[in-house]
């Protein structure tokens, strides 16, 4: 079977949004209004495009599963406009912030994907 593609479907702990990257799209900007709580981004599923048997189903993506590790990468834009590494788990205070998923293709059905969800709280 060749390797495919993958569309990513996000979520949060704050709100009911759901951000989609299909495999095309490399980044995305989202804007939340403070809430005095700590926001949690994670990949809720993902979709293999054109996959003989799993084309038009979106598949849960299940804690602890090593074949389809997703690696996330948090920095925070300073006041001199540059990405720097960001202390804490989550955005959380006002700023900008900027979230790198990088999922692996251990389980060799689908290609490598890199993308970047650039959150502003507000």
């Amino acid at each position: 079977m060749p390797i495919i593609d993958v569309t990513f479907k996000l979520a949060n702990n704050i709100n009911d949004d759901v951000i989609i990257f299909e495999p095309e799209e490399k980044e995305k900007e989202y804007t939340i209004e403070f809430s005095n709580k700590e926001i949690n981004f994670y990949v809720v599923s993902y979709y293999l495009n054109d996959h003989p048997t799993f084309d038009g189903i979106w598949q849960e993506l299940k804690e602890g599963d090593f074949e389809h590790s997703i690696y996330e990468e948090l920095l925070i834009l300073n006041e001199e406009g540059r990405w720097e590494s960001y202390s804490g788990v989550n955005p959380y205070w006002w700023g900008t912030y900027r979230l790198s998923f990088l999922s692996n293709n251990l389980a060799k059905d689908w290609n490598y994907r890199s993308f970047s969800l650039i959150v502003h709280v507000i």
